[in-house]
């Protein structure tokens, strides 16, 4: 649901429970309100505008419903609203009525049930995510399982194994060979992913006869046939007449197909020459080898990182916090402008995108109790807490893929005076791409509102963390990242405000980020 919508219900939910026209605004200071649609704050209000704006600052000051005597029947009234951006929305009204204390109890009645029914519809998109995600799981799932029993694939070194005996020893038959073959000009492997030499077939024939036959023989060119005829080599196991030879690619571990001996329509007597039509089926039969062998592979890569993601996935959906929705994505792509405004390459902007949506993923491993808590921390607690970037390295360690991350994920909370955890890193030693996400990470934590408290304004954010810069954060980042911000901004009435807008062109999810990586190498 987004914010414009979110509000919008608030303000229709408070209109039908007070029966009066309430409107929504965004208190910016003790002398201006900002409401949208074109209202006007002092229109609306007129002589009563400065009491509407002190019921507003205190609203805003205690994040409680506020109420003000307009006059004898009159009561004016803020109520907060519940949004996902930097701004504190309010919904105001007056309400008319001849005993305030009722008209007190009714505004507090109909905030606590407007704020009562976005924490369920809330809770609801959550479930509704979350399923429509472990939906999309059991599909990709029950995808792997079809493919991998359509491939026969049971292990990956059986999958390799059934190439030969579903591929090689029907070949053979088809085009009456006495023998049909892999050869891999490689040292052996002990990654059971890769072909190995192998042969079908009746007779003695092995990978030894394959290699001697193709040493006295023209090899045929990357991915094309060669046949030959009238052939009279002498090997180990037997006496070659006739063969076919396909060469699988042209990489470092050359593969070649080879059928051996054309027999008489299956018979031990064998012909001078294979046809034209069975040379056509031994190319059809390598380039699927090819094809197959390498879906083998990435399957295999790919259900590692799938299985691992899953897993990840599965309990940050379990640990959500829904007071932080939306932070790890603001982080990255704060992050990611920092890094394009520093002139870094593309794919490390990328990688710092990445590692920003995932800097977090850590907190699927702290209790609820502790992240949502509103009131200080004891010393157990911050220690629990503080576990999170390694309990977020731990997890992502096991996904290869995405390795790249984890400096980002460990050492986002160092301090450049040395200070920070979770190994107390100072200055250099931290990582670049922590010390951005570091930046990016106070600067969002401070400017987001929660449950107990309003985010912070621009400015005073501002002062924290070019105070902080050098002792906290890295100074040049925390410039940068101020020079970019006010290059991005549209000042409104002396206070700026986090244009979202500003973002549109950064990558927005994980699998989108991928991509472009992919792309910039």
């Amino acid at each position: 649901m987004f914010k414009r919508d979110f509000v919008s219900l608030q303000i229709g939910e408070l209109t039908r429970l007070l029966g009066c026209q309430c409107t929504p605004c965004v208190f910016r200071d003790q002398t201006t309100t900002a409401c949208p649609g074109g209202i006007n704050f002092a229109g609306l209000f007129g002589e009563k505008s400065v009491l509407m704006l002190t019921c507003i600052e205190n609203a805003c000051r205690v994040r409680l419903d506020s109420i003000v005597q307009l006059d004898s029947g009159h009561i004016g009234f803020a109520i907060p609203l519940e949004s996902d951006d930097f701004l504190p929305w309010f919904g105001i009204g007056t309400l008319r009525t001849s005993c305030p204390i009722s008209a007190e109890k009714l505004i507090a009645a109909a905030g606590q049930s407007v704020r009562m029914r976005m924490e369920l519809l809330t809770q609801q998109d959550a479930m509704e995510t979350a399923s429509r995600h472990m939906s999309q799981v059991m599909r990709e799932q029950a995808w792997l399982r079809d493919l991998a029993n359509h491939t026969r694939l049971e292990q990956s070194r059986l999958g390799i194994e059934n190439i030969g005996r579903t591929i090689f020893e029907p070949l053979r038959n088809v085009i009456h060979a006495e023998s049909v073959g892999l050869l891999v000009e490689a040292p052996d492997s002990n990654d059971v992913r890769q072909l190995r030499s192998q042969c079908y077939g009746s007779g003695n024939w092995d990978s030894d006869d394959m290699r001697s036959l193709l040493a006295q023989l023209e090899k045929p060119e990357p991915r094309s046939v060669n046949s030959y005829a009238k052939l009279d080599i002498v090997l180990k196991n037997g006496r070659v007449r006739s063969a076919i030879v396909a060469s699988l690619d042209g990489s470092e571990e050359s593969k070649y197909l080879i059928a051996i001996n054309h027999l008489e329509n299956g018979c031990p007597n064998t012909k001078p020459s294979f046809g034209t039509h069975h040379v056509g089926l031994m190319q059809e039969a390598s380039l699927y080898l090819a094809s197959h062998t390498i879906n083998l592979r990435t399957l295999l890569e790919s259900e590692e990182l799938v299985v691992g993601t899953l897993q990840a996935m599965s309990q940050a959906i379990e640990a959500r916090d829904p007071y932080t929705r939306g932070h790890s994505d603001r982080v990255a792509k704060m992050a990611f402008e920092i890094a394009r405004r520093m002139g870094l390459p593309n794919n490390e902007c990328q990688e710092i995108l990445l590692s920003g949506v995932l800097h977090d993923i850590g907190k699927i491993g702290v209790p609820d109790a502790i992240l949502q808590k509103p009131g200080k921390l004891t010393e157990e607690e911050r220690a629990a807490i503080e576990k999170h970037p390694e309990i977020g390295h731990g997890i992502l360690e096991k996904l290869s893929k995405l390795h790249f991350a984890l400096p980002g994920v460990l050492y986002h909370h160092e301090r450049w005076d040395g200070q920070g955890y979770p190994h107390k890193l100072r200055g250099t030693e931290i990582p670049l791409m922590a010390r951005i996400l570091a930046v990016a990470d106070a600067f969002d934590a401070m400017t987001s509102s929660r449950p107990y408290r309003v985010g912070m304004r621009l400015e005073k954010t501002r002062g924290i963390m070019q105070g902080g810069a050098g002792v906290q954060w890295d100074a040049d980042i925390v410039k940068l990242f101020w020079e970019w911000l006010d290059s991005q901004q549209q000042p409104t009435n002396g206070e700026s405000v986090i244009p979202l807008a500003m973002m549109e062109e950064t990558p927005t999810n994980v699998l989108e980020a991928i991509t472009c990586l992919q792309l910039a190498f």
